[in-house]
């Protein structure tokens, strides 16, 4: 059994989200040089582009709005100071959720349940969710004992 306590910081946040970021500025880069594209092309040509003007303006729009979700999501999830105490068994881990230092839920998640785990330099990421995961901040635990829930999590999920 190994136990360790990680709270989610803004770091983990940005990392976790860093892909949806990647998406969102992409769209709206792609609205901006197809709006000025067409804008262009209809001052030159005098052609009827207004409609391409509009659906690279909704592309840009759509990407913004994303973008600024991701962002004020991220801040509520780093305001809120989120805790979360994991005990690792074998055939399961529990984490306890703290917000400002009141438990706010418990989960108990099989292995197989965990449907990939990501690990970058500072954070494991385990998912349990397509869009969502639980964060290991590595920092808050010695690196035998994430060697240890890592081999834990990957023989768990191989038993799918």
């Amino acid at each position: 059994m190994v136990n360790i306590t990680s709270k989610v910081d803004a770091e983990s946040t940005k990392e976790f989200g860093k892909i949806s970021r990647i998406l969102a500025f992409v769209a709206m880069i792609l609205g901006i040089v197809g709006v000025i594209y067409f804008a262009v092309k209809w001052a030159v040509t005098h052609n009827p582009t207004i409609v391409y003007i509009m659906i690279y303006t909704a592309i840009f729009i759509l990407g913004l709005i994303f973008f600024i979700i991701l962002y004020v999501d991220a801040k509520k999830t780093v305001a809120s100071n989120f805790v979360n105490d994991f005990i690792f068994d074998d055939d399961a881990f529990n984490v306890t959720t703290h917000k400002n230092g009141e438990v706010i839920g418990t989960r108990k998640i099989y292995y197989n349940e965990v449907s990939k785990i990501k690990e970058t330099d500072l954070y494991v990421f385990i998912y349990v969710y397509k869009s969502g995961a639980y964060v290991l901040n590595k920092k808050d635990a010695s690196k035998e004992d994430l060697t240890e829930v890592l081999n834990i999590i990957n023989n768990g999920m191989k038993k799918q």
